[in-house]
């Protein structure tokens, strides 16, 4: 095996041994409506405001959370309680209303025992190319596909993502025994990543493993792959994502 294809396999395997995990990277949220975000209930979580400086933040610290910050950085653990050598940790929905840059922002933080989290307020509307940057240049090579794969997988794409829904029709012929169809590719602008899912339509019960879709027929420069399930019966219909450098095939 090349070189070249023994570090891309090496990237499947990874993003494949960590998909059913949360994503402990960078969000970002828009102030034209409310939104819940998860939230670690052990570690600091960060807020970030872009284009501006924090003015204000309102929580409940009757709930149990701490808050502190300045400039553009605002700060929020949630305390831990020891009754009788016991832990106990906050699990209970938690409002802010943030202040940035002369928007208002309404975010429900859902704790969860997941890695710290950063939030990136973004504005009125997606700079797209500088949002990704900032939410992505921090990552290594792995975190940046984890954290793709998990926005498409989830279906909570980011605005800044570019989404193109594909009319393609199902192929045979690439993968014995299934038809395959790409139902949407996104251009990650700034990022020098794209994406695409495929929609995998079984004709009989089969197991699939992630180098079959090392084919020229989904693209060149694949970067990552994560399936959806590895087994499928007969007439169900799996998922794909497929991370490349530069635009997808």
């Amino acid at each position: 095996m090349a070189k070249q294809e023994l570090c891309i396999a090496a990237m499947i395997l990874f993003a494949t041994a960590v998909k059913a995990e949360e994503p402990g990277y960078g969000m970002v949220v828009y102030p034209e409506s409310p939104v819940g975000v998860p939230l670690s209930n052990r570690d600091i979580n960060r807020f970030v405001c872009q284009g501006g400086g924090m003015e204000d933040v309102k929580f409940s610290a009757e709930k149990g959370i701490q808050g502190e910050g300045s400039g553009s950085d605002f700060y929020v653990k949630f305390q831990m309680i020891e009754l009788e050598g016991k832990r106990s940790y906050v699990t209970a929905r938690s409002e802010f209303y943030i202040k940035c840059a002369g928007k208002t922002y309404t975010i429900f933080g859902e704790p969860k025992n997941i890695r710290a989290q950063t939030v990136f307020l973004g504005g009125g509307g997606p700079d797209k190319a500088a949002t990704n940057v900032a939410v992505f240049n921090p990552l290594s090579d792995e975190e940046r596909v984890i954290s793709i794969t998990h926005a498409i997988m989830k279906e909570k794409v980011p605005a800044t993502f570019s989404r193109i829904v594909s009319d393609e029709p199902y192929r045979s012929g690439i993968i014995p025994g299934a038809d395959i169809r790409r139902r949407t590719h996104y251009r990650i602008e700034g990022t020098g990543l794209s994406a695409a899912e495929y929609l995998i339509r079984a004709a009989r019960p089969m197991r699939l493993n992630e180098m079959q879709f090392l084919s020229r027929s989904f693209g060149r420069s694949i970067y990552g792959i994560t399936l959806q399930s590895h087994e499928l019966s007969a007439g169900d219909v799996g998922r794909v994502v497929i991370v490349y450098r530069g635009a997808a095939q």
